[in-house]
This record gives C-alpha cells, structure tokens and sequence, in this order.
C-alpha cells in the first residue's frame, strides 16, 4: 500500500517541535497534518541518502583538478606528492560533544575535524582555525561561526564558513549547519559557496530560524564580481535547503581611482543596487542617469552609517543625510552624482542600497517562508518540497491558512499523479530515492497592501510522464487578508482579446513555440498562472512538451481596460523587492 509521509519545518519566530506522521492517500490525497522535522527515537536526524536540491541555489565549489589515489587507496595530489587526508566518514568528522551540552562551547577553531569537498569528502582537523598541507596544495581556513535555532527545538546550531584553496586561483568555501547529538557534534547539512565572484559568500546571517547569504556573481570572470545573490535556507530532515531567493542585483564597490567606473548601470529589469564604500576613503562617489519625476532611494545595509549628498550635473544639492538613509524626487532628467561621507577610522566596511523607481519604495509587510516535506512512498521513493510565505500580519492567519490551502490543492493532484505513474528507478544507482522535487516561488510584486508569488515546478526523473508542471501563481490582497481571484483581475468575459494580447506579445519577444500561437477558443483561460508586477501583467504556462512553463509580461497599458484599474494603480506602487521583507 502506498503511503504519503508529511514532514513539516516551519520556520517563524516561535516554532515548535513534533513527531512525524503517516497517512494512507485516497484516489485524491489531501496533505496529512502539519507536524515539525525532529530527530527521530534514537536522536540521529533523517537523511534522505540522495543529494538535496538546495545546491543548485548556491553551487558546490568546482572541482579541482588534483587528486587521484594510487594502489594502496592513498590520495595522490597532481604534482605527484602523497596527501595525509583520510577519506571522511560521519565517526572521524566533528568532535567530542561538551559536557555543558551547550553548542556555544564548542572549539570549531582547535582540534576540530571538517570535511573538504571536491570529488568526494576528505577530512582534515584545524589549529587555531587552520589546515596548510603545502607539498599536497591545500590551505583550509574556519572563518566565522554563528549561532541561532534552526529547527525550532529550543536550542541552537552552529553554522560555521569555511574555506580552502588547493593551489591554484580558486578559493572556495561551506557553510555547514553542525548540532549536537548523543555525544558527538554532528554536520546535518551543508551548502558550498562557490568560487571568489562565482557564487563565493559575501555575507551571511541567522535570522528567525534561517540562514540568509549573500553570493557574489559576475559576467566578467571568477576575480571579479559585479552582482550579488540572496537566498535564504531552512534546515529540514536532509540538510540545508533553498527556500526563497531576490533577484540579482548590481553589486558595485566604489573607488576613487578610475571615476568612469563608479557609474552605476543597473541589471537589465531591475533598478536597484548595492554599493560598497571603499575602506580607506574618506569619500566616495557615483554618478547614474535618470529622469525626472523618478524617486532616489538610499538606505543602510551593512557597517557603520555614512553622510549621502545628492547633486546633479550643476552641483546643485537635491537632497542630503548624515544617516545613509534618502529619498527624494528628481526634479530633472540627466546625470547626477552621489557622494557619501564616512569616518576614515572604521574598522568596517559599509554598504549601501540604492534604488530609482517610479514611487517612493513601499514598506510592505514582512513573510516568513514555510516549509514542508512530502515523501511518497513509492517503490522508489519519491521527495517533494514545498514552501509558501507565511505573513507575520494582525489576523493574518486567515490569509495564511488560506495560502496554505491552496497549496495544499496544488500538490494533491501532484501526488496522485506520482501514485499513478511511479518513476522508474535510476539505472545503476543504489538509491532508493526515485526523485527530488520543489515547489519554490519567486516574489513578483510587494506592495503595502498587495503582493504577488509565482511558484515553479521543475526537474523530474526520466523515463515517466513528465510531472514538470511549469508555474502557479497568487495575488493576495494584504488589507483584506485573502487571494484574489482571476476574475478579479481580468475580465474574463473578454477571454479571446486577453489571449490575442498575451499571446501576440509573446510572440512578438519568440517565447512560445509556434504550435501554442494557433490557440482559438477555448473553454476557459489557455494560461495556467496569472502574476502581477508593477509593470504588468505576468501569464504563466503548464510545461509545453520538451519546453518547461514560461512566462510572459503584458504591459499594463497594453491590457487597457481588460484589468482592473484599482489593482494597476495599487500594483504600481510595488516594487520587485531588493532583499528579504522582515516580520514588524
């Protein structure tokens, strides 16, 4: 008989711990209760035994090209010089747990064993926070320790960022979630941080049971990065897992050397950035080009506060702060300078967000990510993880539970399918896991009473309908706690001007295949999610044969009349946010 696991991790301000629960699926399974992921009888945690699909959110380190192992099992650096590196296995790794048993008095920097990943784990144990193996090329540094409540147990875990270099240009890093069980201190989940500006860790914090990071990207090679990355991971049964990311955005550090490169040019669709003052100047400036009517917004992210002074081309002063915090209204069109102030004494370095945008930024309320885990007990097994945002709003839970309902239908019908159709066990593997799944969303508009998820079904096991199902959206209404429905939205009485709108504009940008802009009349709407973002209108498509959902965005001004003017006019006033909304 098949058998449908739920797990449930919900990461919110006050979690709670609880068993876990199994329940037989009808012909339709409903989700069983919500309980939490906890250490099972004997206090070892679940692991799924395949890997977790929150690595492609921050990439494992590459792998370099050093090792093989001779005969006798040694490892063999590239030069030819014997590594003394034992192949890692759970026993060897950590160490001793305190007799406090309290995480906090752990020494992560001394006589404690971390595992290097590249190719497969070896271990290496620190000294004052360090491993050199110079014949065999590997340097391994501990270079920051936090602590908070990952699993809503009461107590906290320890992430710990790690680096290492095996000789060449590549400085990769791990942060890795370590716990105490029974005696030992224990790893329970982990993700690699990539390479310097590929995916390499700027920042990273525990905040309300996650762990957010920010990863350095680039288009201009591994040495230097341009943009930046945010994710937020929750720790679940089988290790730290992705669960919400903000758009990349333009990362700039300013100098004052070559004046042409501190003009700010944003990413392509967005208008916000982060800038990093330099270290050993007193000032630094930009200068970006923008139109009248637009809103200059700046405010502090990191380090200690610096003066802001706005001018334009004429140095006349548009506006001024002594706290890095500004907004105003541009007057004109051109260029315009920014200049920031700080103490040449810091002993930190301090950045800042910068956003232009048509109004002044919303202050739109704050969401949690709620996670949960379906095992399906097929022959193999099959993971699914969903995550919906959870509204930390007076009354919300009225619009949360009803988040979590439609969800809920969302995944019914997914199970169901899977219960059907099985997938077929991997070819040569000893797994028992048939596949990994997620159902993740993308914040498309955040307004201060409106905002707008898209949800993205991808990746599924070969050799079985494809469940890739493309995308599912919402618009909740905030002021009045509850989803808006599609009619709503558009008026579905003129069904055949929307699709002739939609689907010419996706054709005229080559989005949808040929075949998909024959549609005539159907029954009902030919999109299967419909978003809103402050510029438009977003529609959503199930998978279209080798082609996963896609998604196109139809100008407000093109829809005309077709949607409601009071959601356009509040959608306007939203924005695309720029970093995590925080419970008030």
């Amino acid at each position: 008989m098949r058998r449908l696991i739920v797990l449930l991790v919900v990461v919110l301000l006050a979690a709670s711990c609880g068993s876990s629960e199994s329940v037989t699926p009808a012909a339709a399974p409903t989700v069983a209760p919500s309980v939490s992921a906890a250490p099972d009888s004997s206090g070892d945690v679940t692991d799924s035994a395949a890997e977790s699909d929150d690595e492609r959110a921050a990439p494992r380190p590459t792998t370099p090209p050093v090792k093989t192992r001779d005969d006798d099992g040694e490892v063999i650096g590239g030069n030819g010089d014997s590594r003394d590196w034992p192949i890692a296995d759970a026993s060897a790794l950590g160490t001793t747990a305190p007799s406090t048993g309290d995480i906090g008095d752990v020494d992560f920097f001394n006589d404690f064993a971390y595992p290097v990943t590249f190719g497969e784990e070896l271990v290496v144990t620190v000294a004052d926070g360090e491993f050199t193996d110079e014949p065999g090329y590997l340097w391994f540094r501990v270079i920051e320790v936090q602590y908070g409540d990952l699993d809503g147990d009461g107590t906290d875990e320890a992430v710990v960022q790690t680096g290492f270099n095996t000789g060449g240009s590549g400085q990769f890093g791990r942060l890795g979630v370590w716990d105490l069980v029974d005696d030992r201190v224990v790893e329970r989940g982990w993700v690699g941080t990539g390479d310097r500006a590929d995916g390499g860790l700027w920042h990273y914090e525990i905040s309300d049971g996650l762990v957010i990071t920010e990863n350095f990207l680039t288009d201009q090679g591994a040495c230097c990065p341009n943009m930046l990355s945010q994710h937020r991971l929750a720790l679940a049964s089988d290790g730290l897992l992705h669960v919400e990311h903000v758009e990349p955005l333009r990362w700039m550090r300013l100098n004052n050397y070559d004046e042409a490169d501190n003009e700010l040019e944003f990413l392509p669709g967005t208008s916000a950035a982060v800038v990093q003052l330099s270290n050993v100047d007193e000032t630094n400036e930009l200068i970006f080009e923008a139109s009248a009517g637009q809103w200059v917004t700046t405010t502090h992210r990191r380090g200690t506060q610096a003066g802001v002074l706005l001018t334009d081309s004429a140095g006349t002063v548009i506006g001024q702060s002594s706290d890095s915090s500004l907004e105003v209204q541009l007057p004109s069109s051109g260029f315009f300078r920014v200049l920031f102030t700080n103490d040449i004494r810091r002993d930190q370095s301090t950045s800042i967000d910068l956003a232009i945008t048509a109004n002044p930024l919303p202050a739109f309320p704050g969401w949690t990510p709620a996670v949960r885990e379906l095992i399906i007990d097929t022959e193999p097994t099959v993971r699914l993880l969903t995550v919906a945002p959870t509204f930390d709003l007076s009354d919300g839970g009225r619009l949360n539970g009803a988040i979590d309902a439609w969800l809920g239908e969302q995944t019914d019908w997914w199970v169901a399918d899977v219960i059907e159709y099985p997938p077929v066990e991997r070819e040569g593997s000893d797994s028992s896991i048939g596949g990994e799944y997620e159902l993740l969303y993308d914040v498309t508009l955040a307004a201060d009473d409106l905002a707008s998820f898209r949800w993205n079904w991808y990746e599924y096991v070969c050799c079985r309908p494809y469940p890739n199902y493309g995308h599912a959206s919402l618009v909740v209404d905030l002021a009045e706690r509850r989803i808006i429905d599609v009619d709503e939205i558009l008026d579905l009485d003129r069904l055949d001007e929307i699709h002739d709108i939609w689907i010419g504009q996706a054709s005229a940008e080559e989005i949808l295949p040929l075949d998909y802009l024959d549609w005539s009349g159907a029954d009902g709407p030919a999109f299967s999610s419909l978003a809103l973002t402050p510029v438009g209108v977003e529609f959503g498509t199930d998978r279209l044969g080798a082609i996963g959902g896609v998604t196109t965005v139809v100008p407000y001004e093109a829809l005309g009349d077709l949607v409601d003017a009071d959601l356009v006019a509040r959608a306007r006033t939203g924005t695309q946010p720029t970093r995590f909304a925080q419970p008030r």
